[in-house]
């Protein structure tokens, strides 16, 4: 997960692209447009934020 954190999904090839797919459908990564380059719709790898317990919301993220 560490190697995707800020790369451009257009710098993915095939097999690392279905490996970053499985992370998005899991929670962990995401595709972000915050930056500059997202306005000219580049994508980059982003951590996704942890969500809060759902028993506990005001438990710490680890």
């Amino acid at each position: 997960m560490d190697r995707f954190d800020g790369l451009y999904v257009g710098m993915l090839g095939a097999d690392e692209l279905k490996t970053f797919a499985d992370l998005c459908r899991r929670g962990l990564l995401r595709r972000s447009y915050a930056h500059p380059g997202g306005l000219l719709g580049l994508a980059r790898i982003e951590r996704a934020p942890l969500s809060p317990d759902p028993v506990n919301p005001h438990a710490k993220e680890a």
